[in-house]
């Protein structure tokens, strides 16, 4: 029987990470802020910062706001659950696909999902989201209830918000 830890997935994200390390330039330093871990308030609910502080890793939710007004929050796991490590992190973002949210890269749990595989492997892993999901139903004038609100295009959920210049 196959583990977990052997599985072709986790195979294969194993070895895309040890890739992307090969060829980092040692020499960049990524911010170094620390999350919270053990006694997150989030711990006992099903959003996506409960769910990463549910298996002791680190989290951090900043939120974004774009060029239109759509405010989405962001989810971020700095490091592994053993801890920051000596080495620099390298930021990666995970965007989700069509009706999905950060969620998605981390409900297989630690050593199955990519986004707990990644910051095991050492990277600053940063979860984005879109208009419009449960992490993206807020705007600066509009209500979800407002059918302006959701006058826009999914195109504009690649092209506008996924910008995140303020990160």
């Amino acid at each position: 029987m196959m583990t977990d830890s052997q599985s072709p997935f986790t195979t294969l994200c194993r070895a895309m990470v040890q890739e992307l390390m090969a060829g980092y330039d040692r020499g960049h330093q990524s911010t170094k802020k620390q999350g919270v871990k053990d006694g997150h308030p989030h711990t006992g609910d099903k959003t996506v910062p409960g769910l990463i502080a549910k298996h002791g890793y680190p989290v951090e939710t900043h939120t974004v706001t774009t060029s239109d007004g759509y405010m989405l929050d962001i989810h971020r796991i700095p490091h592994g659950s053993s801890g920051p490590g000596k080495r620099p992190r390298i930021p990666v973002l995970i965007q989700h696909g069509l009706l999905c949210s950060s969620a998605d890269w981390l409900v297989s749990g630690p050593g199955k999902a990519l986004g707990f595989i990644l910051a095991d492997e050492g990277y600053d892993v940063w979860l984005g989201n879109v208009r419009g999901n449960r992490y993206g139903r807020r705007h600066r004038t509009l209500s979800p209830q407002d059918d302006a609100f959701w006058s826009f295009r999914y195109r504009n959920a690649g092209v506008g918000s996924v910008s995140y210049r303020s990160l």
